[in-house]
């Protein structure tokens, strides 16, 4: 249910899903990309994650005869990106593996959707959701998730 409250969200603000190259990093079992797929047809998907969350989530998706390419953020190169996303993935890295993903895809989509769940005890190590924002083209909005009663929130980004 959480996946389909993601996509309905991202609907809501203007997120482009359909005919878009989607990049996913932390995709982990594949749940938002089939949730993604039951109700818009992406141009392409990309899921980054671990090698062995990526095993889980190829095996997943072929049980829906979802296509989407797995990869590394190294393996990751100058590639179109019409939407970013991260459910908590991005946010729970540290800032050398962010700048990463920052640098290489997240300032390049137009349109984008972070869950953001960092603990205060990590605030050095790692990006805000305020900083974030400052990195991303376009319009943004941070929201509170109102997935299920959490301090959550949600950085959205649309041109």
């Amino acid at each position: 249910m959480r996946y389909l409250w993601n996509v309905v969200d991202m609907e809501r603000h203007g997120v482009v899903l359909d005919e878009a190259n989607i990049v996913e990093v932390g995709g982990g079992y594949g749940g938002l990309c089939r949730m993604i797929h039951e109700f818009h047809k992406p141009r392409s998907y990309t899921i980054i994650d671990l090698p062995e969350a990526l095993t889980l989530t190829e095996r997943y998706l072929k049980c829906y005869e979802i296509e989407a390419r797995m990869i590394s953020c190294e393996a990751y190169g100058e590639e179109p990106v019409d939407t970013f996303i991260s459910n908590y993935a991005l946010t729970e890295l540290s800032k050398d593996v962010q700048n990463d993903y920052v640098n290489k895809i997240m300032t390049h989509a137009v349109y984008g959707y972070v869950t953001f769940n960092s603990q205060p005890r990590n605030a050095s190590m790692q990006w805000s959701l305020k900083d974030l924002s400052r990195m991303v083209p376009g319009k943004c909005v941070i929201e509170n998730e109102n997935v299920k009663k959490s301090e959550c929130q949600v950085l959205i980004w649309r041109p």
